[in-house]
């Protein structure tokens, strides 16, 4: 089975005003397809920079990454562009629903980026996952009349869209509430047990890093730690 994510002495450097600056120094990381990892760590650990490489955001890293076999740095734009957007999915904290768009479109939207995914197909599909979260009845609404765990679970559906082997999701129980976080958790767990999806977020919470079977520790752009856990 070929690994989900592979990185050899992954870094990333910016240049700042007196040198450069580095994000991320000499990580070695495996992930298999399926497992669920956190990634937790203090303010400018690199959990971030972490998370942009990973979702092919960014491929002006040293080292070497692969997802699911692919050496990102060897794409060109267009074709990083058309790996990120059927292989990986994104849940962001701040959902990024577009507010004037239905959730409809909004959660069939990836579809129209050269996804190979015709209208007709990307509705049933969306309808199903809405469905599947849980909000049968929202699709000609608003996100901004939704509550904020309705509009992650919106969020949760588009990045689902396309089937990716890899979600990855960025502080997404941040803004909800304790029971709402959970049900979001509770989810990604029946969602990833379902289609086998790897799935990798990034969390300043307890409840949810002693949810993750696997969690990896930043600090100072090093990857200080990787506990493997029995649940």
């Amino acid at each position: 089975m070929t690994a989900a994510i592979d990185a050899v002495g992954l870094g990333r450097r910016y240049a700042g005003p007196d040198g450069d600056i580095t994000a991320l120094s000499g990580v070695d990381l495996h992930i298999d397809a399926g497992e669920w990892v956190g990634i937790v760590g203090r303010s400018g650990a690199g959990k971030t920079t972490m998370l942009q490489l990973l979702g092919a955001l960014d491929r002006g890293y040293d080292g070497s990454l692969r997802i699911g076999g692919v050496e990102l740095k060897n794409l060109k734009d267009r074709a990083l562009s058309e790996f990120r957007n059927g292989h990986i999915g994104f849940v962001f904290q701040a959902f990024n629903l577009l507010p004037d768009l239905s959730v409809g479109a909004n959660v069939t939207m990836p579809a129209h980026f050269g996804a190979g995914m015709p209208q007709a197909e990307a509705t049933h599909r969306g309808r199903e996952l809405l469905a599947q979260v849980g909000l049968p009845d929202v699709w000609n609404k608003r996100p901004l009349t939704l509550s904020g765990g309705q509009r992650q679970r919106v969020a949760i559906a588009r990045a689902l869209l396309l089937r990716p082997a890899l979600l990855l999701c960025d502080e997404p129980t941040g803004a909800l509430d304790t029971k709402t976080a959970a049900a979001v958790l509770e989810l990604f767990s029946e969602l990833r047990q379902a289609h086998g999806t790897t799935l990798v977020l990034v969390t300043h919470d307890d409840e949810v890093k002693e949810r993750c079977p696997r969690v990896l520790t930043l600090d100072g752009g090093r990857l200080v730690a990787d506990e493997r856990r029995p649940l």
